[in-house]
């Protein structure tokens, strides 16, 4: 957030996302029964050893489990340092799989053997089962105004056996909010296994700036999708979770000015607030929030929905009005100015313009103004009137 804007003026204003799927607070569940490990369709033509180890590895570990924590802004057990899945709800359609998810020490899991890349654990996957198995891992984090960046390690090995397949395995990192619904994929990624031999990605640092998201709830999840059934064993592996706020405010500043009009004849004294939203990007609809702070404070002043940035440039111009005109504004008062995405309603930006009405105002006012607009941006889910 920018300093605050200094106005010296003379108003009145009042203070005033190939199977159909049911959702499940976000856990998508096969509409099929799910198969047994006696009725699934491996054990045909494949290699001995790779059918036992499936018989013995099926159901050898819980499918699924929620041990959600109190959400907040960093992952809970992001290393899985506790032996197990606290803070993660994990799990699958109930189609089988080679490996559920599992949190493993070292070379203890996986077809391959597990290996953390930080810890003593890491989650694993098997990454194989029948065709439509799809499994997730997701964690809530709670996005400051700041914003920031989510880091985390990943690693996937495979050998298709000599195995042929023809449609690739599909790994995604996902943004979706607390209802489940996909805002964002991050990273998309297509293994086609079709007869190669054994192979090992290693340990991948991955980084994704999620300061889009500031002020919100959200949901990093991992998706893991099996078009093909037990066409070569694999491993996914995860490890790492850390989330690192970003420095400063949000990404971008409002641009705003304030001008006003005031017309002692009138019983209404209009000023506009001029908005420059060149530098926030475009494609999206956004709700623009006016609040005013004063005596310590902050309560609406104008709210205005499907604003419109299908351009690269557009200036806005909001007229408010005050038709108690006896009621004058304090010796100061700030608005501030937020702008959300309309669709998630992630901040995009704020402003804060300090106004003293016919004088100039003290630097400790300033100082109290801004903080508490701060505070209220670090708590703020939303528009204050929706």
């Amino acid at each position: 957030m920018n300093t605050a804007k200094l106005i010296a003026i003379s108003l009145s204003v009042p203070l005033s996302l190939f199977m159909t799927y049911e959702i499940h607070d976000g856990i998508r569940s096969s509409s099929a029964q799910a198969q047994s490990a006696e009725t699934s369709s491996y054990g045909s033509g494949l290699p001995e050893y790779y059918t036992s180890y499936i018989e013995g590895r099926v159901i050898a570990t819980p499918r699924s489990g929620d041990l959600r924590q109190e959400v907040s802004q960093d992952f809970t057990n992001g290393g899985f340092e506790t032996g197990d899945f606290t803070g993660w709800l994990f799990g699958d359609n109930g189609i089988p799989p080679l490996d559920p998810w599992q949190v493993c020490p070292a070379f203890f899991c996986g077809f391959f053997g597990n290996e953390p890349v930080e810890g003593e654990f890491d989650a694993l996957n098997g990454f194989d089962g029948d065709a439509g198995y799809e499994a997730f891992l997701f964690q809530e984090l709670e996005i400051p105004i700041e914003g920031g960046s989510v880091f985390f390690a990943d690693r996937i090995q495979y050998d298709s056996l000599g195995i042929p397949s023809f449609l690739p395995r599909i790994y995604e990192v996902q943004v979706r909010d607390t209802a489940g619904r996909i805002l964002e994929v991050l990273h998309r990624e297509e293994i086609l296994l079709n007869g190669q031999p054994y192979t090992d990605l290693g340990w991948r640092e991955r980084e994704f700036d999620v300061s889009s998201y500031a002020s919100s709830i959200i949901r990093i999840h991992v998706n893991l999708f099996i078009p093909e059934s037990f066409t070569g064993p694999a491993s996914f592996e995860v490890d790492n979770f850390r989330f690192e706020p970003g420095v400063g405010g949000p990404v971008n500043d409002c641009e705003v000015e304030l001008s006003a009009i005031p017309n002692p004849a009138l019983s209404a004294y209009p000023f506009v607030l001029e908005m420059d939203f060149a530098n926030l990007g475009n494609g999206f609809d956004a709700v623009v929030e006016v609040l005013v702070i004063s005596g310590g404070h902050i309560l609406p002043l104008r709210t205005e929905n499907n604003i419109s940035f299908a351009e690269e440039t557009i200036i806005r111009e909001f007229p408010f009005y005050s038709t108690l005109s006896l009621m004058p504004l304090p010796p100061s008062a700030g608005f501030l100015i937020t702008v959300y995405n309309q669709d998630n309603r992630a901040l995009i930006c704020s402003d804060v313009i300090v106004v003293g009405v016919g004088m100039s105002v003290a630097s400790t006012e300033v100082a109290e103004i801004e903080a508490l607009a701060k505070e209220y941006l670090q708590q703020a889910k939303g528009p204050l009137n929706q």
